[in-house]
């Protein structure tokens, strides 16, 4: 059996003067037995992780610097360490000790974290751990395991020798707890199968997963005495709604049930409720489209499903949740009914079990222009770029109502058609390793100039794209032999992980791309190698932390953190453009965690209301970081029957702005905001720049001199002014473009 192993190695750095910016260093050895290299590219021996040159941690270590557009050769030749660990996991004594194949054995010591499955035979081998003290977990996750479900059984500290093996004989396992049941429909009681069976603990977390048998029957086995409910998570494209152990939706109205060692649950059966339906037919001048993309989006923006659309042009969504919900095509830019803009779509408000038939769309596809000539838009100009470099290209245009895209033939003039009249931002995006580029071909966003399109040919907007920077090398054995499946890190020099990659079959990388996005921004960089357990259809993967962000109350979001590994520490930060962009995230919760074999954090954040938001956790236990990433999602706004406006918008810098406030007697509002409410100013990251003066006496509009709170004018971009009652919850918001 082999293996994964999630964190590794040493190192010998070498790198090489070539015709590109490269960096000459004598190579640095290791003392330590030759590493080999298995015939499917995996290593057989364990590696501690190393920055260049060899280097256990920072303090010293090799710091690169290319410029825009330079590549860096890093080539890295592996020391060796550790030894080897195995046993056979068998049933209960009482039974005859019988073995137990499938289940799952987890060593780890200190940050590493090492997993395998036992055989038919009961048998486990790991044949690459450090040396040291090592702990042993053995857990079942059904279906895999044959036989009974057992509960998880703690070995440790294990000594592992250098360069020898860890025999630990048979090791017994006890019976576990198990919860039996059933699912069907909540009308005519049929089985129901298209779900996931989820046991829950009491703090959120996930103990098992198990999918229903033909006839709608699970048992959940091998869990921990404790108290548990049940989930029933449908799959994608399923026709129910989620349900838990007691008939609600949400785990905090569930019922649990107290499970002691080996004790079994008979639950009553779980019946799911049907979601509604919505459905129609996508044509263009009366012809069928077929295979077309149809949305279906939240109000509120904070979720969209899509499909696409069948024969003679019908689309179905089925297990819609309650909500309110509007239908776009963006073949044809339209929202149901044959709007061009969102506001002017129609709502479809939809309660539980409801059916919606003929939400049907026609217009003219993007080949065509459903707009009318006095409101499109037309942006030409040129673009310098070597295609061959590139897989592919494409143009994309961005004003507060719309996101438009145009993918690139070749590099020469181009023609962008049918852009409705607005205020845009332009980009140049490749999939190749160059940066993305913005009008007037600036790598920050922050920079771009905005321009106006109207009815006419604006002026031209050429690009030329510059390459980002590039990491590349190859990794060996100290004996010579290539290593596969090797991961090579790039970080900044916070430690922040900017990319990763795993080595081929040759051993080679290379780095040319962020998780994000192709291009790499010119920079100061650590290089660590990692030796890599390429994963076998027996294995499963380690448990990564998790970050889950979901609306709460008005105006808040709940985050949840789910520590494998603790004590760690933890930083959630948070974008309102998905870490992609120049903005500078804002930071919403850093602090320690204790605790032993885990820990799950919870805490609400409150971003502007209304606005989509991607959070980013990053954790860090001492010797390993990871990074995590949740959103986008949406804050609920807090429906008050106000509203808001702001004019001018675009506001050019110049002269008083306008702001009208209506509804509920406009200041004069009634009940728990009655006296003293607030207007405030926003950026997009929810930074609050200004606050409004109100005159008591005027109850309809105010008029203001923007400033911020330092009394400084205020720069170009997007903001939200916020009316809050006395209690800080939201009345109304209004979105305001700043132009100078």
């Amino acid at each position: 059996m082999n293996p994964r192993v999630r964190r590794t190695e040493s190192a010998r750095l070498q790198m090489q003067l070539g015709p590109r910016l490269l960096i000459l260093l004598a190579p640095i050895c290791l003392v330590g037995a030759l590493a080999s290299v298995s015939s499917a590219g995996q290593l057989d021996r364990f590696y501690p992780a190393t920055y260049a040159p060899a280097l256990s941690d920072t303090t010293g270590a090799l710091v690169v610097r290319p410029a825009r557009g330079d590549t860096v050769q890093v080539d890295i030749i592996f020391g060796e360490a550790g030894g080897r660990l195995s046993g056979r996991v068998v049933g209960p004594s009482d039974e005859g000790d019988p073995p137990v194949g499938g289940v799952i054995v987890d060593a780890e010591s200190g940050a590493v974290h090492v997993e395998a499955r036992t055989d038919a035979d009961g048998r486990f081998e790991f044949p690459a751990l450090p040396s040291g003290e090592v702990s042993v977990r053995i857990r079942t996750d059904h279906p895999h395991t044959s036989g009974r479900q057992y509960a998880a059984e703690a070995l440790g500290p294990i000594q592992v020798p250098e360069g020898g093996t860890a025999e630990l004989g048979d090791i017994s396992l006890h019976a576990g707890g198990r919860l039996r049941g059933s699912v069907v429909e909540a009308l005519g009681g049929s089985p129901v199968l298209d779900v996931q069976i989820e046991a829950v603990t009491e703090s959120g977390v996930v103990a098992a997963v198990h999918p229903p048998d033909p006839t709608g029957r699970f048992v959940i086995g091998g869990l921990e005495p404790g108290s548990y409910t049940v989930r029933v998570a449908p799959e994608e494209g399923s026709r129910y709604l989620t349900e838990v152990l007691g008939g609600g939706r949400a785990l905090d109205g569930a019922e649990f049930v107290l499970l002691a060692g080996g004790e079994e649950a008979q639950l009553e059966p779980i019946e799911l409720d049907l979601g509604s339906e919505i459905g129609g037919r996508i044509t263009t001048g009366g012809l069928n489209l077929v295979g077309t993309p149809v949305e279906l989006r939240t109000v509120d923006g904070g979720d969209t499903r899509t499909v696409e659309s069948a024969d003679f042009g019908f689309y179905t969504f089925v297990g819609v949740p309650a909500g309110t919900y509007v239908v776009y095509v963006p073949a044809l830019r339209l929202f149901y009914p044959d709007a061009t803009r969102e506001s002017e779509a129609r709502h479809l408000v939809v309660g539980e079990g409801d059916v919606f038939t003929r939400v049907d769309v026609d217009g003219a596809t993007q080949e065509g222009c459903p707009l009318p000539p006095s409101q499109r838009g037309v942006v030409t100009g040129f673009v310098e770029l070597d295609m061959e470099q590139v897989v592919s290209a494409k143009l994309r245009m961005t004003s507060e109502a719309d996101t438009l895209e145009m993918p690139l033939e070749s590099d020469q003039f181009y023609t962008f058609e049918c852009i409705p009249a607005g205020s845009y931002r332009i980009a140049l995006l490749t999939d190749g390793p160059f940066l993305p580029q913005y009008h007037r071909k600036v790598e920050d966003p922050s920079r771009a100039t905005v321009f106006e399109v109207d009815a006419d040919t604006t002026d031209s907007v050429d690009f030329e794209p510059v390459r980002g920077v590039t990491v590349e090398g190859w990794v060996r054995a100290s004996g010579g032999e290539p290593v596969e499946g090797a991961i090579v890190r790039l970080f900044d020099t916070t430690l922040h992980e900017v990319a990763s990659v795993l080595t081929d079959g040759d051993g080679r990388y290379t780095i040319d791309r962020t998780p994000e996005r192709w291009g790499i921004e010119a920079g100061s960089f650590y290089v660590r190698v990692d030796s890599l357990f390429v994963p076998g259809p027996d294995l499963t993967p380690v448990s990564l932390p998790r970050l889950a962000a979901e609306p709460e109350a008005p105006g808040l979001v709940r985050l949840t953190i789910d520590l494998p590994i603790a004590p760690a520490t933890i930083q959630v930060e948070r974008s309102t453009d998905g870490f992609g962009g120049a903005e500078a995230p804002v930071l919403v919760l850093q602090e320690d965690v204790g605790g032993g074999d885990g820990a799950r954090v919870s805490r609400t954040d409150a971003p502007v209301p209304g606005v989509p938001v991607w959070y980013r956790l990053t954790a860090d236990d001492g010797a390993q970081e990871w990074t995590v990433l949740a959103g986008p999602v949406v804050a609920p706004r807090i429906a008050g029957g106000l509203s808001l406006q702001v004019a001018p918008s675009p506001w050019l810098g110049t002269g008083q702005v306008r702001i009208a406030l209506s509804g509920r007697g406009a200041l004069g509002v009634t009940g728990e905001a009655d006296g003293d409410g607030r207007l405030r100013l926003f950026d997009v990251s929810g930074r609050w720049v200004a606050q409004i003066p109100l005159d008591p006496d005027v109850s309809t509009a105010v008029l203001w001199s923007p400033r911020d709170r330092s009394g400084r004018p205020l720069s170009s971009g997007v903001y939200y002014l916020r009316w809050s009652d006395p209690l800080g919850r939201e009345l109304a918001l209004s979105r305001w473009l700043v132009l100078r």
